[in-house]
Protein backbone atom coordinates (compact mmCIF):
# COMPACT_ATOMS: atom_id res chain seq x y z
CA UNK A 1 0.00 0.00 0.00
CA UNK A 2 0.94 3.35 -0.79
CA UNK A 3 1.64 5.78 2.29
CA UNK A 4 1.93 3.07 4.81
CA UNK A 5 4.96 2.57 6.61
CA UNK A 6 4.13 -0.61 8.30
CA UNK A 7 2.92 0.72 11.39
CA UNK A 8 -0.69 1.41 12.83
CA UNK A 9 -2.59 3.82 10.89
CA UNK A 10 -4.27 6.94 12.35
CA UNK A 11 -2.50 7.45 14.87
CA UNK A 12 0.68 9.98 16.15
CA UNK A 13 3.73 8.03 17.28
CA UNK A 14 3.35 10.30 20.49
CA UNK A 15 0.00 9.10 21.26
CA UNK A 16 -0.78 6.96 24.57
CA UNK A 17 -3.31 4.46 24.32
CA UNK A 18 -5.91 5.01 27.09
CA UNK A 19 -6.32 1.79 28.84
CA UNK A 20 -9.48 -0.62 28.97
CA UNK A 21 -11.96 -0.85 31.58
CA UNK A 22 -12.35 -4.55 32.67
CA UNK A 23 -15.30 -6.18 33.39
CA UNK A 24 -13.67 -8.85 35.65
CA UNK A 25 -11.67 -8.52 38.31
CA UNK A 26 -11.87 -9.13 42.25
CA UNK A 27 -14.33 -6.94 43.97
CA UNK A 28 -13.79 -3.94 45.49
CA UNK A 29 -15.67 -3.23 48.95
CA UNK A 30 -17.83 -0.80 46.96
CA UNK A 31 -18.98 -3.55 44.56
CA UNK A 32 -21.96 -5.93 45.55
CA UNK A 33 -22.14 -9.24 46.17
CA UNK A 34 -19.54 -11.86 46.90
CA UNK A 35 -15.83 -11.80 46.89
CA UNK A 36 -15.39 -15.24 45.47
CA UNK A 37 -17.88 -17.45 43.83
CA UNK A 38 -19.90 -19.55 45.88
CA UNK A 39 -19.84 -22.45 44.03
CA UNK A 40 -16.18 -22.76 42.95
CA UNK A 41 -14.30 -20.30 45.19
CA UNK A 42 -13.08 -18.58 41.81
CA UNK A 43 -12.42 -14.86 42.10
CA UNK A 44 -12.45 -14.03 38.55
CA UNK A 45 -15.74 -12.83 38.47
CA UNK A 46 -17.46 -10.50 36.11
CA UNK A 47 -19.82 -7.56 37.41
CA UNK A 48 -22.37 -6.05 35.35
CA UNK A 49 -24.15 -3.20 36.66
CA UNK A 50 -28.11 -3.15 35.60
CA UNK A 51 -31.74 -1.93 36.41
CA UNK A 52 -34.16 -3.80 35.86
CA UNK A 53 -37.94 -3.19 34.51
CA UNK A 54 -39.28 -2.48 37.65
CA UNK A 55 -36.76 -0.04 38.10
CA UNK A 56 -34.72 -2.42 40.70
CA UNK A 57 -30.87 -1.56 40.49
CA UNK A 58 -28.83 -4.58 40.36
CA UNK A 59 -25.23 -6.26 39.59
CA UNK A 60 -24.92 -9.66 37.68
CA UNK A 61 -22.38 -11.36 39.11
CA UNK A 62 -20.87 -14.48 36.56
CA UNK A 63 -17.65 -16.63 37.36
CA UNK A 64 -14.89 -17.32 34.88
CA UNK A 65 -13.78 -20.81 36.21
CA UNK A 66 -17.28 -22.13 36.26
CA UNK A 67 -19.80 -19.79 34.98
CA UNK A 68 -21.97 -19.55 38.34
CA UNK A 69 -24.06 -17.27 37.99
CA UNK A 70 -26.50 -14.35 40.47
CA UNK A 71 -28.08 -11.16 40.91
CA UNK A 72 -27.40 -9.26 43.50
CA UNK A 73 -28.72 -5.97 44.78
CA UNK A 74 -26.94 -2.67 44.17
CA UNK A 75 -27.00 0.42 46.73
CA UNK A 76 -28.07 -1.86 49.50
CA UNK A 77 -26.92 -4.44 51.49
CA UNK A 78 -26.10 -6.51 48.65
CA UNK A 79 -28.70 -9.52 48.95
CA UNK A 80 -28.57 -11.80 46.42
CA UNK A 81 -31.78 -12.11 44.20
CA UNK A 82 -32.97 -15.64 43.24
CA UNK A 83 -33.53 -15.95 39.53
CA UNK A 84 -37.54 -16.57 40.03
CA UNK A 85 -37.33 -13.37 41.52
CA UNK A 86 -35.34 -11.75 38.84
CA UNK A 87 -37.47 -13.04 36.10
CA UNK A 88 -40.73 -10.88 37.75
CA UNK A 89 -38.91 -8.28 38.18
CA UNK A 90 -37.56 -7.83 34.88
CA UNK A 91 -40.74 -9.12 33.15
CA UNK A 92 -42.28 -7.06 30.60
CA UNK A 93 -45.59 -5.12 31.37
CA UNK A 94 -48.75 -4.99 29.38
Amino acid sequence: MAGTQGGRRGRKSGDVAEPLGSLAGAASTSTPGPEACSACGGTTLTRVRIVLTDSTPAVFVSCHACEHKGWYEDGGDGTEFGLDWVTVHSAKKS
